[in-house]
C-alpha cells in the first residue's frame, strides 16, 4: 500500500491528542523504519523507551535500528541485555523478538533459528512476517519457503488488505 506518509500524519494526529499513547509511538517508528529513516525511527523507539521505563520492553526495536545504524556495540549489548533478561522483569522476549533483533544485525541464520522456535511454539504473532516489509528482505531465502510450508501456508495466503475506494 506505501501511504507511509498517511501513516505518519495519522500517528502524529494520534500523537497530538495523547503523547503517550505507545502504540502510535511505536508504529512510528516501525514507519520511519520501512522508509529508512533510521534515525528517526530511533528517536520515536527511544521515545518509547522513555515512557515506558523499562529497558527490556522495546529491546528488539532498538537492537534492530541500532545494527541498521551502523551502531553494532550498541545492538550486541542490548542483545545480551535481552537475552539475559532481568528476574524482576515480567517481560520475557519471544523467539520472535530475538528473530526481529537478529535481521536488524543482518544475522541471517540466527533470524531462522529463531523463526523456526517461533514456529515450533506456535507463537501467532509470527504471521507478521507475511505482511510487515520489514521482514521483506528475508522472502528470497530459501529458508523462507521452508518455515511457511512448516505454517502450511504459502506466499499466495498472505492476509489480504484491501482499501476502501475513495
Amino acid at each position: 500500500l506505501n501511504r507511509y506518509s498517511d501513516a505518519l500524519e495519522q500517528y502524529n494526529y494520534t500523537l497530538g491528542l495523547d503523547h503517550t499513547f505507545l502504540p502510535a509511538v511505536e508504529g512510528k517508528g516501525w514507519t520511519y523504519v520501512v522508509m529508512d529513516k533510521l534515525k528517526k525511527a530511533h528517536r520515536a523507539f527511544d521515545e518509547y523507551q522513555n515512557l515506558v521505563k523499562r529497558e527490556q520492553k522495546n529491546i528488539p526495536h532498538l537492537i534492530y535500528v541500532a545494527a541498521r545504524l551502523g551502531m553494532s556495540d550498541v545492538a550486541n549489548h542490548f542483545l545480551e541485555v535481552m537475552q539475559l533478561g532481568d528476574a524482576h522483569d515480567s517481560y520475557m522476549p519471544s523467539p520472535l523478538d530475538i528473530a526481529m533483533a537478529f535481521l536488524g544485525m543482518k544475522k541471517y541464520d540466527e533470524v531462522f533459528f529463531h523463526l523456526k522456535r517461533a514456529a515450533d511454539d506456535k507463537i501467532g504473532k509470527l504471521y507478521v512476517i507475511l505482511w510487515d516489509p520489514v521482514w521483506d528482505e528475508i522472502k528470497q531465502d530459501s529458508r523462507y519457503e521452508d518455515l511457511l510450508k512448516q505454517l502450511k501456508l504459502s506466499e499466495t495466503s498472505q492476509i489480504p488488505l484491501t482499501v476502501p475506494a475513495d
